[in-house]
């Protein structure tokens, strides 16, 4: 399978062809032109797991180098610029690789590289979402899911398409990666992706609609703060009215930007 790999403006970055084992398996319109490969995660490029075989890391002394995998990219960071220019050059002789310069477009999120700190968001992804569900010129809402909605499996209204709800609700959770402002809108709609009924589907919708008027949201994560990691937990305490179990929530702050 060829494929034109672009950058954050939609240009031709470089193209691409992958093998894919059983694609015979594949439906047109559904997954016809996806690839399944062993890749990292998107977890996996935000933290480091000992466990995660597509995460590298070698450490001399105080000097690091981290090196993620994904199918035939690489990314890369370092504490030292000497060690990057070793790691780089070696690739490069070993591997027919070429250098695509400073991270700017990785797996959908845009990367803002300044001086302040570093800078990650999904505005061009979000684009897409709402141009595929015909959401671009909707009436924005300010916040993505309202606060007295009770959603529940057997509302007793009317079945929607449950196939096009599920393809709005993984769209969606992909986002989740730079905008945990979704994040519990998205897990909760994602429980009804077997039957979803049009109550479930207005609160996509309106998922989408908050995407409309925020998609120059992401997260930012500076430079000149202190190191600290801090945790908040919540629970509703019985909220599900399905099976009366607790809807748990959690966050991690990282420099007082938002890490899991």
């Amino acid at each position: 399978m060829d494929k034109i790999k672009l950058n954050q403006e939609g240009d031709i970055q470089k193209h691409k062809t992958s093998l894919v084992a059983r694609g015979f398996t594949q439906k047109p319109g559904i997954d016809f032109y996806e690839t399944f490969s062993p890749v990292a995660r998107l977890e996996t490029i935000r933290t480091r797991s000992k466990s995660e075989a597509t995460l590298y890391v070698k450490k001399e002394h105080d000097i690091i180098i981290i090196v993620c995998l994904y199918v035939d990219d690489l990314l890369f960071t370092r504490s030292d610029v000497k060690m990057m220019q070793n790691f780089k050059q070696y690739m490069m002789q070993a591997y027919e690789m070429s250098d695509l310069g400073l991270l700017n477009y990785f797996l959908g999120i845009e990367v803002s590289q300044v001086k302040e700190g570093i800078f990650i968001s999904q505005k061009n992804y979000t684009k897409s979402i709402l141009q595929k569900f015909k959401m671009m010129d909707c009436r924005s809402v300010a916040v993505p899911f309202a606060a007295n909605e009770n959603s529940r499996k057997d509302d007793g209204e009317k079945k929607v398409n449950s196939s096009h709800f599920r393809s709005l609700i993984g769209s969606v959770l992909y986002l989740t990666s730079t905008r945990a402002d979704i994040m519990f809108a998205a897990s909760l709609l994602s429980r009804f992706m077997q039957e979803p009924s049009q109550v479930h589907f207005g609160a996509a919708k309106r998922v989408l609609r908050y995407l409309q008027g925020t998609m120059d949201y992401g997260i930012m994560y500076k430079f000149d703060e202190n190191l600290n990691l801090i945790g908040y937990s919540d629970s509703d305490w019985a909220g599900s009215i399905d099976d009366k179990k607790s809807i748990s929530g959690y966050a991690f702050l990282f420099r007082s930007s938002i890490c899991s």
